[in-house]
């Protein structure tokens, strides 16, 4: 999150466990931060028994995941894809940059 918004995020033990987010962040950025840390719970609670960390693709497809899913529920609300492409944009066009 750090690297697409440009600033500094203090990650506190009560955002990654219960999703509280403290602090004064734009609707957007609540919405990325809910949903990236949605995503590594799923997947680190998944590996847990295996007494390993999940690698960093393993959060990633996790994340795409998410959106993907965001995109649908969207679509069957019949809600515009403006929000979606809003939050998910920026994550996007931050993966791409970092893959090229």
């Amino acid at each position: 999150l750090e690297e697409i918004k440009k600033q500094k995020t203090e990650f506190q033990p009560e955002l990654f466990l219960l999703g509280i987010i403290k602090g004064k962040y734009s609707k957007t950025d609540r919405y990325i931060i809910l949903h990236i840390t949605t995503a590594a719970r799923i997947i680190y609670s998944q590996h847990w028994k295996q007494g390993d960390i999940p690698q960093e693709g393993a959060v990633i497809r996790k994340i795409l995941d998410c959106a993907e899913m965001d995109r649908l529920t969207l679509e069957l609300k019949d809600r515009e894809e403006s929000g979606y492409h809003l939050v998910w944009y920026i994550w996007f066009n931050n993966r791409k940059k970092s893959n090229t």
